[in-house]
C-alpha cells in the first residue's frame, strides 16, 4: 500500500466518523482544539495531520489510532 492510499483512507475515515456523529468540521475542531481548516485538510488529503491531532481525533471518536489507517471495509465505503 502506498502512502497516498493511506492518506486517502485516513481522510475518508475521519470524515465518515465526523458525519456519523453529526459533527461539522467546526464542531470537531472545537472538541479537539484544532481549526476547522486543519480538519478539512486532513479529510481532503492535503495534510496527514500531526500525531497529536490524530490522537485527539481517535480519542474523540473512541477508536484506536490504528483504526484510522486500517483499510476500509465494504460497509464503510457505502
Amino acid at each position: 500500500m502506498h502512502s497516498r492510499d493511506i492518506e486517502n483512507i485516513l481522510g475518508r475515515k475521519i470524515r465518515k466518523l465526523r458525519l456519523d456523529n453529526n459533527l461539522t468540521q467546526q464542531e470537531l475542531g472545537v472538541k479537539i482544539c484544532r481549526s476547522p481548516t486543519t480538519i478539512g485538510k486532513i479529510e481532503t488529503n492535503k495534510s496527514n495531520g500531526s500525531y497529536s491531532t490524530l490522537e485527539r481525533i481517535a480519542k474523540e471518536f473512541k477508536v484506536p489510532i490504528s483504526y484510522l489507517y486500517e483499510p476500509e471495509t465494504i460497509e464503510e465505503r457505502s
